[in-house]
């Protein structure tokens, strides 16, 4: 007596007959617990169960867990670009970054009597010169009094005392 009958490959399925033919309710009961098993078995092997030789069901590692713990790992490219970002950070250029990084990263720079970290200082003092060079206000268009003084000094200030400044008498 066949109790299931398969659709598919995938859906089971107890025909209204077999269940009508099992005359006792035993039998129909024995016949809804071993379909519900069935049923049972078949919804853990597609949640990735496997059952082991003892009959419980334990979970099978499957390829894309693997694969997670795998690229949550550093790679020393990362960490060579997290090093290039904390440079970036303390002001270095990308041309002194990359030269740092071909001459031991980070390590580089423990040692303060090195070639590599005096010359990266002197180039970091000669560019912050040169800024402070070009922040400074071009005064050269402006005389000698204009430098000296300022027009709230020069607006408060007598006008004898402003034409001995200027070089000029008031003829009045």
């Amino acid at each position: 007596m066949n109790d299931e009958t398969n659709v598919n490959g995938d859906t089971l399925n107890i025909t209204d007959e077999t269940v009508n033919a099992s005359s006792t309710a035993e039998e129909r009961l024995a016949a809804l617990e071993e379909q519900n098993k069935k049923l049972y078995a078949r919804a853990k092997k597609a949640e990735g169960f496997i059952q082991d030789s003892e009959g419980n069901w334990v979970k099978k590692e499957t390829k894309s867990q693997a694969t997670i713990s795998e690229t949550v790992s550093t790679k020393p490219s990362d960490i060579l670009k997290a090093d290039e970002f904390k440079l970036y950070r303390q002001g270095y250029t990308e041309e002194e970054i990359d030269l740092i990084m071909h001459n031991g990263g980070l390590k580089a720079l423990a040692n303060d009597k090195s070639p590599l970290v005096l010359g990266l200082r002197t180039a970091r003092e000669q560019r912050a010169a040169e800024e402070a060079a070009g922040k400074v206000s071009d005064k050269s268009s402006q005389s000698e009094v204009e430098r000296k003084y300022t027009p709230e000094q020069m607006r408060n200030m007598k006008p004898e005392e402003l034409a001995k400044l200027i070089g000029f008498a008031n003829s009045n």
